[in-house]
Formats: C-alpha cells, structure tokens, sequence
C-alpha cells in the first residue's frame, strides 16, 4: 500500500446496521467490519480514492436519512500510510488464532510457544490479521476437520489474507483454493502462502459463482448479508460441510434457515460472534 487512504466510521444502531452495510457493499466497499458496541454496531471500511470515500459516505447516509436517524453521520478521515501502520504495529503481538497456530507480525521475532506454528502476517489496507473473533472460530472449525479429514481439498471464499486456507493445509488438507474479489487481498494472501511455505494454498480472484466443482470442506467468514447472498452458490460447491463465519449470534437463526437444505447445524460461539457447521446429509448431483 503507497500514500493515503479513508476511513469512514459510522456507529449505527443494531436494528439498521445490516441496511447500512448492505448498502455501503453495494456502493463498493471492498471491506467492511462490523464491532458490536452495546446496542450499537461500528461500521468501517476504507477507500483509497477520495470520490470512492465520498461514495460510500452518501450511501451510508441517504439509509440513516431515511431511517429518520438524521443526527448519526457517517464520517471520513484521511490518513497516511504511516498514520495507518503506526496503531498496527503498536497494537499488534502474537496472537494464537486456534490450537497450535499464533499469528505473528512480519516484525516481530518473537518464538513461538512449544508446539505452536507461527503464522507470518503483514497488515494490509483493508484486511484484519486473522485476530477477529469470527476468524478465530472459524480457523479452530476448519483445523479440527482437516485434522478429522486428511488429505481433502478446502474451498476459502473471502479468504482475506489468507489465514484460514494456510491453516487447512497445514492441519492435513491436499490443498486450498481461497477466492476474494479484492486484487489486494489475493496479492497479500499469496505473499503470507510464500512467506510462510504453504506452496498448496492458492489464491484467485475467481468469482465463486464461477467454481465448476465441489469441495469436500468449503468455509466462509464474511459478512451475514454476503453469505445470504452467496447461499446458492456456496451450497453448490459444498462436497461435504459448510463452515459460516462473520455473523452474529442474533444473526444465526435466519442464515441456518436459509441453508437448512444443507443438513443439521452444530454452533459454537464467543458469546457475541457465532460459527455454523453444516453438513450435506444427501448427495445431490
């Protein structure tokens, strides 16, 4: 990442926040993180290009004009690349993500504990490091089942940096395929598969609709209204079990609903961010 980028920052109440998101996707936000905050949700995402910024400004505030929340404002705040990094490499230490796995900052050279592998990360953009609470349930489900399935492919959609395809190779799986529209994420993922000598985890920008065949293990962390969205597709490409991340515990009911073709559910959950395994109980061809 070279020069400035936006920010824009809205705390929208929860009853709105999936409306706002929805529409700041569709205006083009190429990333976007949702922090529960009492009964609010603090919405970000980030642009490089100042007429991409004001977009998704506007689209964030004709839904909260409309809702008659004319006293919440969707803000924006230019910062430089350093101003960026600065927080990230004041904040950022080794962090397990699951069982026997730590990320790790490209510059911190700090060991790992005995029995752990680090994962190397660098920052980027608009793109976590693999410590969000949704990626941590989703990496311990996809460990355990690489582990419990060894030598099967892994399908990633909206793999980010990569951190959850790294993981299912290095827990068993013959390969991983991580798929992001964003050009910068499958950049980054593929330099974290470099650094960290993972030659079977790959990248692509491929659209998911796009995937020809079936993956025994698929799994998703990303935002509830992209997997709605994504459901017909995603169900198509599971071979044998769907791993959803990025929701919400009060956000789960309807999406098990929306997949239930797939099988049963089994949840486990952080207390706010939820994780839903389903299984393909009938072979569909």
């Amino acid at each position: 990442m070279s020069g400035s980028v936006w920010r824009l920052s809205v705390a929208v109440p929860k009853p709105v926040s999936a409306a706002v998101g929805d529409a700041l996707v569709a205006a083009g936000a190429t990333s976007l993180s949702e922090v529960p905050a009492g009964a609010r949700v603090l919405l970000h995402c980030f642009a490089q290009r100042k007429s991409d910024a004001l977009s998704l400004q506007r689209a964030a505030q004709a839904v909260l004009d409309a809702g008659g929340l004319t006293s919440v404002t969707a803000k924006l705040e230019r910062l430089t690349r350093d101003q960026w990094l600065a927080p990230w490499r004041r904040s950022l230490v080794p962090e397990p993500v699951c069982e026997g796995f730590v990320i790790q900052p490209a510059w911190d050279r700090t060991r790992a504990p005995a029995g752990t592998r680090r994962l190397w990360i660098e920052p980027e953009l608009v793109f976590g490091v693999g410590g969000h609470p949704s990626t941590r349930l989703a990496a311990s489900a996809v460990r355990s089942w690489c582990r419990s399935h060894p030598g099967r492919g892994v399908l990633d959609v909206g793999t980010g940096t990569g951190v959850l395809a790294l993981i299912a190779v290095l827990s068993g799986a013959s390969a991983a395929l991580g798929l992001d529209r964003e050009r910068r994420a499958v950049a980054s993922a593929r330099r974290h598969a470099r650094v960290n000598e993972v030659p079977n985890a790959r990248f692509s920008t491929r659209p998911l609709h796009t995937i020809p065949r079936r993956y025994p293990l698929v799994v998703a962390n990303i935002e509830a209204h992209i997997l709605t969205e994504l459901a017909t597709d995603l169900v198509r490409v599971t071979g044998h079990t769907l791993i959803l991340a990025g929701l919400l515990l009060e956000q789960e009911d309807e999406l098990v609903r929306r997949f239930a073709e797939l099988g049963l559910a089994r949840r486990s959950g952080d207390g706010t961010w939820a994780c839903v395994e389903l299984e393909r109980t009938v072979t569909r061809r």
